[in-house]
C-alpha cells in the first residue's frame, strides 16, 4: 500500500514538474470591433476602446517615469492600435513600442507561423525592419508629438489568418526605452514577467496575456428618435397655434364689420 502511495506521489510530482512555470500578471484585453482611420488624429471611434498600461519593468527593478498605454480595435483585415508614450528623453533610434500576438493562442515556448513581433520607433512611427519573428515590415503607423513629452502612435497590423468575434489569442506589448546617453535604460512589459521566470516574449509566447475580439459597440439611437419626435411635436404645436391666431384674427375682423 505504501509503495502504491509513493508511486502515486512520484507521478504527481513528475506531472507538476512537466507543467511550464509561468509568473505572468494574468492580464487580458477585449478589443471592440471597429475601423478607425490611421492618420495620427484620434477619431471618436477610439472612445469605444479602453486604455491598458504597459508598466511592468522587465527585470523587476524600480522603473523610470516613462509610460506607455495602448488601445486596440479590430476588423476582419486588421488589428488597430493607439499608443500613447510619455518620455522626457527620447532616443530617436531606440525608444520603441513593440506589439506581439499568438493568433492560435497555443502559448508555446517557441514561435510558429501564427506568432508575430513588430517594433515601431516612437520618434517617427517607422517599423524596424526584420526586427522580430514574422515582423510586418509594411505595417502602417503614424507618429505624432503631442507636446509635453507625449507621443502618439496610431497604426494597423494585418491578420495572417481568419479572425472572428469572440476569438481569443495571445497578446503582449513592450516599451523599450533609451535616452540621450544610452541606447537602453529599461524595458516595460504588459503580461510577461521575465523577472520571475517567464520566457522573453521575443522568443517565447507561453506567458502572453489574452486578447479577445469583442463585438462592435451598440449605437443608441433612442435619444435621436426622442429629439426628432420632440421637434415634430413642437412643429405641430406651432402650426396649430398659427392657425388659431389666424382664426381669431378673422373672427375679430368679422365682428368689426
Amino acid at each position: 500500500m505504501k509503495r502504491i502511495a509513493s508511486l502515486a506521489l512520484a507521478a504527481l510530482l513528475a506531472a507538476a514538474l512537466s507543467i511550464p512555470a509561468t509568473a505572468s500578471f494574468d492580464r487580458s484585453y477585449t478589443a471592440p470591433k471597429g475601423t478607425p482611420v490611421i492618420d495620427g488624429t484620434v477619431d471618436q471611434i477610439w472612445d469605444n476602446a479602453e486604455w491598458t498600461n504597459v508598466d511592468k519593468p522587465f527585470d523587476g527593478t524600480a522603473d523610470t517615469d516613462s509610460t506607455l498605454k495602448v488601445k486596440l480595435m479590430w476588423d476582419e483585415e486588421h488589428l488597430y492600435f493607439l499608443a500613447e508614450v510619455f518620455d522626457k528623453d527620447i532616443n530617436a533610434d531606440n525608444d520603441i513600442v513593440e506589439i506581439y500576438w499568438d493568433q492560435n493562442n497555443d502559448k508555446d515556448t517557441s514561435y510558429g507561423d501564427d506568432d508575430m513581433q513588430t517594433r515601431f520607433r516612437v520618434a517617427d512611427g517607422k517599423v524596424i525592419q526584420d526586427s522580430g519573428p514574422n515582423c510586418q515590415n509594411d505595417a502602417k503607423c503614424v507618429s505624432v508629438s503631442l507636446g509635453g513629452n507625449k507621443y502618439l502612435l496610431e497604426g494597423a497590423l494585418t491578420w495572417t489568418q481568419g479572425v472572428k468575434e469572440g476569438m481569443n489569442m495571445g497578446l503582449e506589448f513592450m516599451y523599450n526605452e533609451g535616452d540621450s546617453s544610452s541606447d537602453f535604460v529599461e524595458a516595460y512589459r504588459w503580461n510577461v514577467d521575465t523577472a520571475n521566470g517567464d520566457g522573453a516574449p521575443y522568443a517565447d509566447t507561453s506567458a502572453f496575456g489574452t486578447l479577445t475580439l469583442g463585438a462592435a459597440p451598440v449605437v443608441d439611437t433612442t435619444s435621436d428618435d426622442t429629439a426628432s419626435a420632440s421637434t415634430a411635436d413642437a412643429g405641430i404645436i406651432a402650426a396649430v397655434a398659427s392657425l388659431a391666431a389666424s382664426g381669431a384674427a378673422v373672427l375679430s375682423l368679422k365682428k368689426r364689420k
